[in-house]
């Protein structure tokens, strides 16, 4: 499983390893191999040219911290810096896939997290989303991941969030959270909130 797990699932959901390092498969178990500096293109059905790109710094294991110690018995997957780059604005393909892939076997899902993660858009210099924390959500229906200690870019100034919900939802998935009794979502390609019923503008709405 890990990381041979993770390339034969992006490579079944049409994403195609465009540069993996040579001591990438260290191993195959879930403690026993590390992999750095990747580079994984996504690609829409029957395209030759990729729609986005995953650019991972490293997938290791390290040992799960009790205060002040360091718990062998808890072992966790850790996937840093992973940042997503869209090359088109508009993309046809689902990058909902990357978080259901089994990089890690189901049961040991929960012992699993990516730290710092960013994505992209074309001309876009600031991050249009980022979380210090992802915890990918195996086989849960609508939800795809949980995310820690956020900024997204709504509006005309950044929005920060103690947690929030990728979804399965809309066209290619959003984020939600509850405010003050009310469930906002927020919608990373269209960049609209929408609060019940109530939709404000955003930085990609015309004036």
């Amino acid at each position: 499983m890990g990381f041979l797990a993770l390339v034969a699932c992006f490579l079944a959901n049409g994403l195609r390893a465009a540069s993996l390092p040579e001591n990438g498969l260290a191993g195959a178990r879930f403690g026993a191999f590390a992999a750095t500096d990747l580079e994984i293109a996504d690609y829409a059905e029957n395209s030759l040219e990729p729609e986005a790109v995953w650019k991972i710094k490293s997938v290791s294991p390290e040992h799960r911290r009790l205060g002040f110690f360091s718990v062998k018995l808890l072992p966790i997957m850790v996937v840093r810096d992973v940042q997503l780059d869209f090359i088109s604005p508009n993309p046809q393909t689902n990058w909902l896939d990357a978080f259901r892939c089994e990089w890690v076997p189901v049961a040991k899902r929960s012992a699993f997290e990516w730290r710092d993660f960013q994505v992209f858009f074309p001309q876009e210099k600031t991050p249009r989303l980022q979380a210090k924390r992802v915890y990918p959500v195996a086989r849960a229906g609508a939800l795809i991941a949980r995310l820690e200690d956020l900024t997204l870019q709504a509006g005309s100034r950044p929005l920060h969030l103690s947690r929030a919900e990728v979804r399965a939802e809309g066209r290619a998935g959003v984020l939600a959270w509850t405010e003050n009794s009310a469930t906002i979502r927020w919608d990373l390609f269209s960049g609209q909130l929408t609060t019940n019923t109530v939709t404000q503008g955003t930085q990609n709405e015309k004036p």
